[in-house]
Parts: structure tokens; sequence; C-alpha cells
């Protein structure tokens, strides 16, 4: 068992910087704001950035695999963010990797509860690819989104029909100009 889950993901384009973090309720959201503000996209603070390139995409890992805990207890995200909470061992996965972006899935455990033994691990390997499809659905909402709203800022009217002449979608400019009955008609 854990005691708090998050999936957080970052995005360090030079266009797109941006993190978003997911939490259940036992995380205070103060304490989240401050993660974005001093460690997601701060590559200079972020140690899971500095990491990240080690961390096998959708395999589950603890932190003990790759972070001794008497070096953990020495880093500023385990100092500043991680204890005050009192977390300190993490079963892991990386759901979502690209060129500038990632996305870690976390279960986190207090210390005296002891390390993710192998059977915690197996769990969340089988979670994991859940996880990710839904990062990658929700990535690609996002992306469409973007798009339909490059297309609103245009002056032109888009409207797109299927062959029967029924509207499938249209931007604000278009949107207007069908309200206004002011256009072509099929």
């Amino acid at each position: 068992g854990g005691t708090a889950a998050s999936l957080n993901m970052e995005d360090f384009g030079p266009a797109t910087q941006q993190a978003q973090y997911w939490t259940c309720s036992t995380i205070d959201r103060a304490m989240v704001d401050f993660y974005i503000s001093e460690f997601a996209l701060n590559l200079n603070n972020n140690q899971i950035y500095q990491l990240y390139p080690v961390f096998p995409l959708v395999d589950a890992f603890r932190r003990t695999d790759y972070v001794p805990d008497s070096d953990y207890v020495r880093q500023e995200i385990y100092e500043v963010w991680h204890g005050p909470m009192n977390f300190f061992y993490l079963v892991s996965s990386k759901v979502y990797s690209a060129e500038s972006a990632f996305a870690l899935f976390h279960i986190a455990r207090r210390r005296q509860s002891g390390d993710f033994g192998a059977d915690d691990v197996a769990r969340m390997g089988v979670l994991a690819p859940h996880v990710r499809r839904a990062v990658q659905m929700q990535r690609r909402f996002a992306l469409a989104e973007a798009e339909h709203a490059s297309l609103d800022r245009l002056p032109w009217a888009i409207v797109v029909v299927d062959a029967a002449g029924r509207l499938l979608s249209c931007n604000a400019t278009g949107e207007a100009l069908l309200r206004a009955g002011d256009g072509l008609a099929l």
C-alpha cells in the first residue's frame, strides 16, 4: 500500500514549457504549486528530470533502484518536497516520453512502512500501461484543442462538412457566419 499517488507531466519545449501535476487528495495543493514552481520547470533544481534518461519507459521501478537512501536524504527535492510530506519510498513508472517532455506516475510510502517490494513493482507494471494510454489521450486532446484554438484566431470562416453536407466543425468566424445566415448554403 501507498500513502499518496501522483502523475506529473513536464514539458520543457521552448514554446510549451508547462507542468501539470495530478495527485490524490493527501497532498496539499500549496505543496503541489511549490513543486511546480521550484522543481518542475527549473531544470537545475529538478533531480527527477536529471535522472529521467535512465528511467525505462512503462516498466515499474523503485526510487531505491536508482538513488540510495543516503543520497536521497541529501537532495533538495527530499528536503523541501518529499520529506515534509513524509514520503520516502517511491514506486514509479515513466508513462510518457518525448523529446522535451515526460510523465512519471508515482506511488509514495512513508519511511516507517518500508520500501516497496517485488509484488508492488509488479502491480505498478500492470497499472502503468493503462496510465500511459490515458496520458497519450490527454496529450492528443490538448493538441486538438490547441489546433482548434489556432483556427479560431483566423479572420476567415472555416466550415467542415461531411459528404451529406452536415456540419462537422467550424471555427469561431464560421460559427458567427452560420448564426448570421450570411454566406453560402448547401
